[in-house]
């Protein structure tokens, strides 16, 4: 279990430890989720999908409904931890930004660049270049702004996509006196909750989910409030986002669905904390989440590049040609990612524990 942040009790902090390995779970379904798999030589395209509604309703489910919860959640919580027993000075505030050198921004370089390399490599050598589509830059005509953007994502989608998150983290510490601000008066929120409700992004960086649940965080860690003081409507939530996801994923893809998901996150978002506490009383479930939870990191971390290469060789040696192959094959590249993350992760902490500190922030 992660040592315990001040004025964070004992129960809290192992529920917040239960969760971080599912919602990892979650990330990893975000991005697994794809109706075409290209080559250079041309793309794989699961046609099957497009008009099998079993195998679109899984996946939209799994994907598109319950790994959602993933994004607003982290955020959430890192407001939580980051205002819970912190009193603004500006001393406080620089102490804070120094521990997130470690924690977020050495990490964010190491692990941007290293997927810049990885790319480069692929790139340049004919016998794994044919596993890409073309669609992504050329690292060898990258200039200055090319490689900016590979931090900061406002030209395309960085190629290590997944650290848009971490972008977002550093930017929310560098502004947390306004976030402190917004904390103390929650009526400031209410422009944030509208744009995130309506999918509305005035500012990029970072985006109004970003912003709205750090927010939410926030609030609750200034307010001396338990993470989990909403658990009192843990039930009625869950049996209300059951009905909610249901409807969610069938009209996935219509324009007005964008409210009813939203919608249906935040009573997700306290259906998941109320299921922490379900999990903290079931002792075998609890014992493997606790010890997965230090991986967990690493696995956000390295889960790309390596899910789009396992899902590249496997549609390339066994091209799908059923439905069930389909299905079977969105729940094995996960699981095939997540273990080989797993395995790598407990060679280096036994081989190369420092390494992997440095590159984790300490994050196991």
């Amino acid at each position: 279990m992660s040592k315990l942040t001040p004025m964070i009790n004992a129960n809290s902090s192992l529920r917040i430890d239960l969760i971080r390995f599912p919602l990892i779970i979650f990330v990893v379904f975000i991005h697994a989720y794809k109706s075409k798999i290209a080559f250079s030589g041309g793309g794989v395209q699961l046609g099957i999908v497009d008009t099998n509604f079993t195998v679109n309703f899984i996946r939209d489910l799994i994907s598109g409904v319950f790994a959602q919860l993933a994004v607003p959640i982290f955020f959430l919580l890192s407001g939580y931890l980051f205002f819970t027993g912190f009193n603004w000075s500006f001393n406080n505030y620089l102490i804070k930004l120094r521990k997130r050198v470690k924690t977020l921004l050495i990490p964010f370089l190491f692990w941007s660049f290293a997927i810049v390399a990885i790319y480069a490599i692929v790139q340049a050598i004919p016998a794994t270049k044919i596993f890409l589509s073309g669609e992504s830059p050329t690292i060898a005509n990258f200039g200055f702004f090319d490689y900016l953007n590979e931090l900061l994502g406002y030209m395309r989608p960085q190629l290590a996509f997944q650290f848009w998150f971490i972008r977002d983290l550093i930017i929310l510490a560098l502004i947390s006196p306004i976030i402190n601000i917004i904390a103390r008066y929650p009526i400031l929120l209410l422009p944030f909750a509208y744009c995130w409700f309506i999918n509305f992004g005035p500012i990029i960086l970072p985006e109004s989910t970003s912003i709205f649940f750090f927010s939410i965080g926030a609030y609750i860690a200034k307010s001396k409030k338990d993470l989990f003081f909403l658990d009192s409507y843990g039930l009625i939530s869950i049996i209300i986002y059951l009905i909610l996801s249901i409807i969610d994923a069938i009209n996935i893809e219509q324009m007005h669905n964008a409210y009813l998901h939203n919608t249906a996150t935040l009573f997700g978002i306290l259906a998941f904390f109320y299921i922490s506490k379900l999990i903290a009383n079931y002792e075998p479930i609890k014992r493997i989440l606790l010890q997965l939870s230090r991986t967990s990191f690493f696995v956000f971390c390295i889960h790309e590049p390596t899910l789009t290469i396992i899902r590249k060789v496997l549609y390339k040696q066994f091209p799908p040609d059923s439905q069930y192959d389909i299905l079977l094959l969105y729940f094995l590249i996960p699981a095939v990612t997540i273990a080989l993350s797993i395995s790598i992760f407990y060679i280096l902490l036994n081989f190369f524990p420092r390494f992997l500190g440095l590159i984790t922030g300490d994050r196991y």
